[in-house]
């Protein structure tokens, strides 16, 4: 479990990274127009800064100290698996809103929705 958090936390944290470094990213991959400055910043800041701040959330979130409070770790499960379901929920929504099947769509609907499904059994297992 802490291989993966850790492993799911770092590549969030390169794909915030990327997207608030090159929004443009979104112009490539999904046909955003990004011509506005305004845009560019929205997107880099909502998107590029969630991803960077939930990868930081997921590489931590496991993270213990000597004393191995495992408090605090359950309240970091729940956390993450909220996070992770607002986006599934909000992405979901608007794929089928949309009929939006494109293929890097549906790909990061499984990954997330993978991630939710472990966090989820993790907060059923160790955070009830």
């Amino acid at each position: 479990m802490v291989l993966l958090n850790r492993l799911a936390g770092i590549g969030l944290i390169i794909l915030g990274v990327i997207t608030a470094l090159y929004p443009e990213i979104f112009t490539l991959f999904y046909r955003v127009g990004l011509d506005d400055p305004t845009a560019r910043t929205v997107i880099a800041a909502i998107i590029g800064g969630g991803e960077i701040g939930i990868g930081i959330a997921l590489l931590i979130s496991f993270e213990r100290s000597a004393e191995n409070h495992i408090v605090e770790a359950r309240t970091k499960i729940r956390i993450n698996a909220l996070m992770i379901g607002g986006i599934v929920a909000v992405r979901l929504f608007w794929t089928l809103a949309y009929a939006n099947y494109n293929f890097v769509v549906i790909i990061e609907i499984i990954v997330e929705l993978l991630l939710l499904i472990t966090l989820t059994w993790a907060w059923r297992r160790w955070a009830l």
